[in-house]
């Protein structure tokens, strides 16, 4: 695959070979002795974020995306494959070093209710990063007031629970709890999927000002091509766990080459897809994969070759790249 052009001269994280393996099925007397079958929820996924950049993973529920983010910042080990960040191989960290990683990167989750601890207020949850960042500083309350204005919100919410908060405000205080420990790299997994329209726009200004005024580096996961064409410079897309189709976004927007792609722009509202795209269904579900393309069982244009040899990555243009057969 093509590497694409570098923001601001570094590449901050190089993905090699990333691969996750769930044991299915079987005893735990089974599993110990190594005689259960996997699943793999992701497959010899490879790709780079460069620092300052933006960069979108989507693709449908199930396809690897959490699973992937997961593993970027090791709160979930890898079966094999290399992470480097700042150059430096991360997938055998421990102790101090893992430590000094977690602080640089942060990751916003999916549900706001239960990344919270419901027992404990916002000013708690917020003094309890901070802590882990500076330390038992006299202005902890001074830092959590900005990073309230930070995220948009006021500091009569200090003292509240989250279930006294709405869904927006549970974002916006999972970023803040985030930004606390002033990443370089912020993982976002669906963080507006839960929400209305009003509250999505909300934090898609929070994220777009984070990204504008500190320069922060990001992956926004999303099912929802239109959000990520909006926020991110790149996108990748993901099926079945692997990457078939990366490139800037617009670019993919306007002239997707792999199947999926195209169905998944298919499905957005046509305001957001642009005037000429027509809807697209894809019928039944993904399956196990096989020796073949892991999309061939749904793609409407597949052949018998397809089915029997997985493709690979192949250049549309600078940048753009998809792994299909019939390109």
């Amino acid at each position: 695959m093509l590497e694409p052009t570098v923001v601001n001269g570094q590449i901050l994280l190089k993905v090699q070979s990333l691969t996750k393996d769930f044991p299915i099925g079987g005893n735990v007397l089974s599993r110990i002795a190594g005689h259960t079958r996997v699943m793999r929820a992701v497959n010899e996924v490879s790709f780079t974020i460069n620092r300052g950049e933006v960069v979108g993973l989507v693709g449908e529920s199930g396809c690897g995306k959490s699973t992937s983010a997961l593993m970027l910042l090791r709160l979930l080990n890898a079966t094999s494959g290399k992470i480097h960040y700042r150059g430096k191989e991360i997938t055998e960290l421990q102790g101090a070093e893992l430590t000094s990683f977690r602080r640089q990167v942060q990751m916003v989750f999916q549900d706001s209710h239960s990344a919270l601890n419901p027992r404990k207020v916002v000013r708690r949850t917020l003094h309890e990063a901070l802590r882990a960042r500076y330390g038992r500083t006299p202005d902890l309350e001074e830092k959590a007031i900005e990073l309230l204005r930070t995220t948009g919100l006021g500091v009569e919410i200090l003292g509240r629970y989250p279930h006294e908060l709405s869904g927006g405000q549970r974002q916006r205080i999972g970023i803040a709890r985030a930004m606390a420990m002033e990443p370089e790299f912020i993982v976002a997994d669906e963080p507006v999927s839960s929400l209305d329209v009003s509250l999505q726009a909300q934090i898609i200004n929070v994220f777009q000002s984070l990204r504008e005024e500190r320069g922060l580096t990001m992956m926004l996961i999303s099912h929802d091509l239109a959000l990520v064409n909006f926020l991110c410079n790149r996108v990748l897309v993901m099926y079945a766990g692997e990457v078939v189709e990366s490139g800037i976004s617009e670019q993919v927007m306007k002239h997707a080459a792999h199947p999926y792609t195209q169905a998944l722009i298919g499905a957005v509202p046509r305001g957001l897809a642009g005037r000429g795209q027509r809807t697209q269904a894809l019928a039944g579900t993904s399956e196990t994969l096989g020796k073949g393309c892991s999309f061939a069982p749904r793609c409407p244009v597949a052949t018998q070759y397809c089915q029997e040899v997985a493709p690979k990555n192949k250049a549309i243009s600078e940048g753009h790249t998809a792994a299909c057969h019939l390109l």
